[in-house]
């Protein structure tokens, strides 16, 4: 059986022009027919393995998938290498499953990425031992990545988490919202004045001692 490729509507930032030529703001023209059609065709292109599993991350794939188009979110994103081997959408699929689990480092990942069951998580065709990319491939990404489509990318997710009520009210035309802190990158050593601090127990020299250790929030 073939796979399904799912052509899903051009994703617009919601202040816009729309495409269709009408002159009007994309969130008043042409944004909710497109909305309507990514819903129809989002589940063909969700994998049937996730549709279909019952364990909790599987599930919040599904949430997040169905409610906030995540793979159309991450897809919209670009950024300006030239002729890139590694698709954008890959990369940046990587970075959201790497916070996702807590993953700690994005080296860290690199090991994750040879096991076949997170090579599938990803979407990509499992093959044992073999590196889906570096490291070096995200960092490249990060630095070339083009912010406006991150920017919409958000307000489209808080646009949408509004309209859920996924906020509680009370607050007027502010939103207070909670982000868990993640920390992917310490040191013992270099640190600036606004660096946070924190006590973690290291061994040395096989013994274990309380040291201090500096990172951005």
């Amino acid at each position: 059986m073939g796979e399904v490729v799912v052509v899903l509507p051009t994703r617009v930032g919601r202040n816009e022009a729309c495409r269709c030529g009408s002159g009007a703001k994309y969130k008043r023209c042409c944004r909710e027919r497109d909305e309507a059609l990514r819903r129809e065709q989002r589940g063909a292109a969700l994998p049937e393995w996730i549709e279909g599993s019952r364990r909790k991350l599987h599930q919040f794939e599904k949430y997040a998938h169905h409610v906030f188009a995540l793979p159309d979110l991450l897809g919209s994103l670009r950024d300006k290498r030239r002729r890139p081997k590694i698709p954008t959408f890959d990369v940046v699929n990587r970075l959201f499953h790497t916070a996702l689990l807590r993953i700690p480092s994005i080296n860290a990942l690199e090991g994750d990425l040879k096991e076949a069951d997170f090579q599938k998580l990803i979407g990509r065709q499992p093959t044992p031992e073999v590196k889906a990319f570096s490291a070096d491939v995200v960092a490249n990404v990060l630095d070339k990545l083009e912010l406006d489509g991150l920017r919409d990318a958000n307000e489209e997710v808080i646009h949408k988490a509004e309209r859920n009520k996924a906020f509680r009210d009370g607050y007027g035309a502010l939103r207070c919202v909670a982000i868990d802190g993640w920390q992917p990158f310490a040191s013992y050593d270099r640190h600036c004045p606004r660096c946070l601090t924190r006590k973690v127990k290291r061994k040395r020299g096989g013994q274990t001692e309380e040291v201090e250790q500096y990172y951005h929030s």
